[in-house]
C-alpha cells in the first residue's frame, strides 16, 4: 500500500524557506522534520493538518508558517454492501469520506435506505448515519473520514411517507418508527402560509396496497 507523502515548505522571518518530504506511517503519524516529534494527522484536512503543523512549528521557530502538498496518495480498500446502486469491492483514495464514496458508488436504490446507512469497521464497532440530517438541515457531522477496510451496508427502506399539497417541498420520505408528524413536515419544508396547518389529513396504507 502506498503512504502519503506529503511536501512541507517551512519558513519564519528569521529563517529562510526550507522543503522538506514527510512521510505518513500506517497509524498516519508523522515525524516532524525539524524537532522529530510525532503528530497523528489521520482523518484531517489538508487545512486542519496546516493548522496543527504551525501551532507545533511554532514552538521551534518563532511566527513560523508552512504549506502542506500532496505527493503521492496512498489507496485502501472499501467494500459496499446491501441496497446499493453498485455494491462492490472499491479502491479508494486515503482521504475519502463516506459521502465521497456514496456518489462513487450511485447511493441506495430505489428500495434503499437513505436514513440507516451502517458503516461498519474492521474493530467490530458500527456506526449509522441519516443523509437526511444532511441534505436537510447540513448537519456536516454525518459525514466522517474512511478508514481501510471499512464497509458500508445500505439496508432497505422499512417506511415512507407521501406529503402533498400546501408544503414547500411535497415528495415521498423515508421516516423512521420513531418520527412524528412535526419532524417529517419539517424535510418537506414545513406547511406555506397558503396553508391551514389544523387542517391536516392523514390517511395509513396497508403494505403493498399503494397509495389511492
Amino acid at each position: 500500500r502506498i503512504r502519503d507523502v506529503r511536501n512541507l515548505r517551512v519558513w519564519s522571518p528569521t529563517v529562510d524557506a526550507k522543503e522538506y518530504t514527510a512521510k505518513i506511517d500506517a497509524q498516519g503519524g508523522i515525524n516532524l522534520p525539524t524537532s522529530g516529534r510525532r503528530l497523528v494527522l489521520r482523518g484531517q484536512t489538508l487545512a486542519q493538518v496546516e493548522s496543527l503543523l504551525r501551532k507545533e512549528l511554532r514552538r521551534d521557530l518563532r511566527e513560523a508558517d508552512v504549506t502542506v502538498t500532496l505527493r503521492e496518495l496512498r489507496t485502501m480498500t472499501l467494500t459496499v454492501l446491501g441496497e446499493a446502486f453498485m455494491p462492490g469491492s472499491y479502491q479508494v483514495p486515503a482521504v475519502a469520506t463516506l459521502f465521497n464514496a456514496i456518489y462513487m458508488f450511485g447511493g441506495p436504490t430505489e428500495n434503499g435506505s437513505l436514513r440507516r446507512i451502517e458503516l461498519r469497521r474492521n474493530d467490530g464497532t458500527k456506526r449509522t448515519f441519516d443523509l437526511y440530517k444532511f441534505l436537510v438541515y447540513g448537519e456536516s457531522q454525518q459525514d466522517v473520514p474512511l478508514q481501510p477496510g471499512d464497509t458500508i451496508f445500505i439496508p432497505p427502506v422499512e417506511s415512507r411517507v407521501t406529503v402533498q399539497g400546501e408544503v414547500g417541498r411535497p415528495a415521498i420520505y423515508e421516516s423512521l418508527p420513531s418520527e412524528r408528524l412535526k419532524q417529517i413536515l419539517g424535510f418537506a419544508g414545513s406547511v406555506k402560509p397558503t396553508g391551514v396547518s389544523q387542517r391536516i389529513s392523514h390517511s395509513t396504507v396497508a403494505p403493498g396496497q399503494g397509495l389511492k
